[in-house]
């Protein structure tokens, strides 16, 4: 996304969710999308702590949209959530996307 549209934000990010951009990548569709979006929701409400059980809840779905878009190689969720934290503040996921067609 970084190279495709430019995207250096999270305010770009959604921005270009919104106009239906990321769904136009390869590898992405709308499902894909919209599970940024949702992301992108949960994560405006930082500051606010959710019991890990939840948070797992949330990470699960988010990886299993990004794990079915074919662009990514390596995906991780790391932070306060990945070592099991009784609360977390955010999800933090580390992803490697799959080489890219020159």
């Amino acid at each position: 996304m970084y190279h495709d549209l430019g995207i250096s934000s999270l305010d770009q990010l959604r921005e270009a969710c919104e106009a239906g951009k990321v769904r136009k990548l390869k590898g992405f569709g709308a499902k894909t999308e919209q599970a940024i979006l949702d992301g992108l929701a949960i994560a405006a409400q930082a500051g606010v702590r959710t019991y890990w059980a939840e948070a797992d809840q949330i990470a699960r779905s988010i990886t299993s949209h990004l794990e079915g878009c074919g662009a990514i190689e390596q995906m991780e969720v790391a932070g306060s959530y990945r070592r099991g934290k009784e609360t977390v503040g955010d999800l933090d996921i580390l992803v490697v996307a799959a080489d890219r067609d020159p």
